[in-house]
């Protein structure tokens, strides 16, 4: 919303939710190199975090990797 808001672009978040699932969903339903998320793939939920805790808990994943290699 910021980003539009920068731009005298109004939406609300609502339609910008929207708008995400629909590109989500089409990204991952079609039909040439559908977007799929690897077997590997770790997945941190940022809805209710600040980026600071975000940074944390992709450096603990990180981390854990590294002591597990050694």
């Amino acid at each position: 919303m910021k980003e539009f808001s920068k731009k005298g672009i109004e939406v609300n978040k609502t339609e910008i939710q929207e708008n995400i699932s629909l590109r989500d969903k089409l990204d991952s339903t079609r039909e040439l190199s559908p977007l799929v998320k690897a077997q590997d793939a770790y997945e941190i939920d940022t809805s209710n975090i600040t980026i600071d805790e975000q940074v944390e808990k992709i450096l603990t994943i990180v981390n854990n990797i590294a002591d597990n290699k050694n």
